[in-house]
């Protein structure tokens, strides 16, 4: 197995500052003829992006990510990262079908209003669950959220 930078390339960043993308949240390992053959393409690196999340998650490579430029000043690109509570509704919704889908257990028929109380949750806002609403599932459900906003993000930012 190889390690191979999946979000940021070595070539991409001045020599001192490598060491910090020689990260597990920039390495992936890909089998040595993996790497060679599709190692610098776009749906490799998307691939990398989706085991990768599942081990560390989403959110975590995300802020690893956009501290490189916030804090680092390195120029990597930067896509567009809207806050949670500059997202439209119809976004954080396909973050949650997102998210959902990637790796939250979650059943597909779940009443919207919970949704909509999952999604104003990730926003920061304080949220009053129905009498009975099972917490756990509201957990998931807003992780789900947290999970396709990064995804989006990466994904986006993925050269």
């Amino acid at each position: 197995m190889d390690l191979h930078e999946y979000l940021v390339k070595r070539s991409a960043v001045p020599r001192l500052k490598q060491p910090l993308i020689m990260v597990p949240e920039n390495l992936a390992p890909l089998h040595h003829s993996c790497h060679m053959a599709q190692g610098q393409t776009r749906e490799m690196a998307a691939r990398c992006l989706q085991l990768m999340g599942c081990l560390l998650g989403p959110c975590n490579i995300g802020q690893w990510y956009v501290a490189l430029w916030e804090t680092h000043g390195l120029s990597v690109p930067r896509g567009i990262l809207l806050a949670p509570k500059q997202e439209t509704s119809a976004r954080a919704r396909n973050h949650y079908v997102r998210g959902r889908d990637y790796r939250v257990s979650i059943p597909e028929e779940v009443d919207e209003a919970l949704i909509g109380y999952a999604i104003r949750a990730w926003r920061g806002k304080r949220v009053k669950l129905p009498e009975g609403s099972d917490q756990h599932l509201h957990e998931r459900m807003i992780q789900a959220v947290d999970d396709g906003y990064w995804l989006d993000y990466l994904e986006g930012i993925l050269g």
